[in-house]
């Protein structure tokens, strides 16, 4: 019999063979592990960048375009309008929730906001592949992958990860209610044009 513990263990009956202790501290039996590898962390932050992003990319090229256009303009409003977006859309959703009546409505608030925490941050990827190739003639989807890349080997790295992860979040919805807004908005043009018509 091996055991780890800090104090003999009362054995009843006879035990064939010897009967070892351990200190428990000591003890190098088998153990669960939960040990992570980093490699292969930072490959799956990465490959889900990669699939969340190309898929936005495919599905609503046109939208994603506009997001992303939207925010350049002002990344800080994105920010801070997605702060407001991660507290307060739960708030609400959770208030339409205590009525009967606005009980529906809350809870399918709150599956938007879910949805649009994890949409956020295949925005993220967008924008930082547009961002980086700017001046590049490239296929969006080839920028939309770049960013996937950078910004899942940012996500794998431990700690700083994290902080990465809520930024992304935080400007993913930012820069989504923005464009949005900037669908509905009429188009500005330009005085010189309406000039030279005249």
């Amino acid at each position: 019999v091996h055991y780890g513990s800090e104090a003999d263990a009362a054995i009843s009956g006879k035990v064939a063979g010897d009967v070892k202790r351990d200190n428990q501290t000591n003890y190098q039996g088998n153990q669960a592990s939960f040990d992570v590898n980093p490699f292969e962390f930072i490959l799956f932050a990465i490959l889900w960048c990669a699939v969340l992003a190309i898929a936005m990319q495919l599905v609503a090229p046109k939208k994603m375009h506009t997001i992303t256009t939207m925010s350049q303009r002002d990344v800080l409003l994105s920010f801070a309008i997605g702060v407001l977006a991660l507290v307060g859309l739960p708030i609400v959703a959770f208030l339409l929730m205590v009525s009967i009546v606005a009980l529906p409505l809350g809870i399918l608030l709150f599956v938007v906001w879910l949805a649009m925490m994890v949409a956020s941050v295949g925005v993220a990827a967008i924008y930082i592949g547009r961002l980086i190739l700017r001046k590049q003639k490239m296929h969006p989807i080839a920028a939309t992958a770049l960013g996937a890349v950078i910004l899942g080997v940012l996500i794998g790295i431990p700690i700083l990860g994290a902080f990465v992860c809520f930024l992304a979040i935080l400007y993913g919805l930012g820069a989504m209610l923005r464009g949005l807004r900037g669908e509905h908005e009429p188009e500005k043009r330009d005085p010189k044009v309406k000039l030279a018509k005249a």
